[in-house]
Formats: structure tokens, sequence, C-alpha cells
């Protein structure tokens, strides 16, 4: 670096000093401004407690689903089972196009094969997270974190005074 680089750099920065003290209180003012929350309307409350509902209807299923292993296990096998059944019907739709129809007029066939491979993965991806998310070490990390939501959501609903 040169000697007027450096000379440069240090009033730049000396510069961006100077400014910086004398807009801190402002930004601080508008830190606080941007970030009290405005009050709710109704359409803004009834969001909150619809998604409070459900959040508790989730916090019930996992519950449940704690409570009685056979389902939670009856739950999985439908996922494996409907991405099976996505997947199966994806090869069939393409062997009916090779087999039957040999002159390609509007590929609806192979449409319907890529929507149901599409499916069929992403059930399977589905299926992983709820056995990760469901699985006996992870189960209760789930439930602590419903139930932060629905007391973060509650604190918006009904703020202290």
């Amino acid at each position: 670096m040169t000697h007027a680089q450096i000379i440069g750099e240090l009033v730049i920065g000396f510069f961006l000093l100077v400014i910086g003290i004398v807009l801190q209180p402002l930004l601080k003012m508008l830190w606080k401004r941007v970030n009290t929350p405005s009050p709710l309307t109704p359409q803004s409350k009834g969001q909150l407690v619809t998604a409070i509902a459900t959040a508790e209807y989730s916090l019930d299923r996992i519950n449940y689903l704690d409570a009685h292993p056979r389902d939670l296990f009856l739950y999985l096998i439908q996922l494996t089972l409907s991405a099976l059944f996505c997947a199966f019907v994806a090869i069939f739709l393409y062997l009916f196009r090779l087999l039957i129809l040999a002159r390609p007029l509007i590929d609806v066939f192979q449409l319907g094969c890529v929507v149901f491979f599409a499916f069929a993965i992403l059930l399977s991806l589905l299926g992983f997270i709820e056995a990760g998310r469901m699985s006996r070490k992870k189960i209760e990390i789930t439930k602590q974190r419903i139930q932060e939501q629905i007391d973060g959501l509650n604190k918006r609903l009904n703020p202290p005074a």
C-alpha cells in the first residue's frame, strides 16, 4: 500500500466513526421503534388464534403418538405404502405408454409418470423426516419446540401489561 492509500483509509475510517457516533442515538430510537410490536388487528388476532389451535392440535397428536407407539408405527407404514403406491402408479403409466401407445401424441402418460414419481419422492422424504422427528430421542425436543411456539403465540396474543 502506498502512503496515500493508508492516509485515505484512515480518513475514511475516522469519518465513518464520527458518523456512527453522531447517528447512534437516532439509530437506537429507530431500532426501538422497529422492534416495538404494532397493535393487533382483528384479522391478525384471528390468525394468531388459528395458529395456536393448529399448534395445540399438533402437540396433542404428538403426545398421543408418543403414548401409543403402535399407532406411530402404523402412521409411518402408511407413509411408506403411499410412497410405494405412487411409485408403482408411475411405473404402470410408463409401461402403459411404452406398450400400448407407440406413437407419441401428447405425452400425458410421461407427465403423469413424473408427477407420481415426484409424489413418491416427496412422501418418502416426509416419512424420513417424520421418523426422525418421532424417534424416542427427538420426540421430547419436538414437544418442547411446539410448546415454545404456543407460548410465543399466546404472548403475542395476550401481551403482558
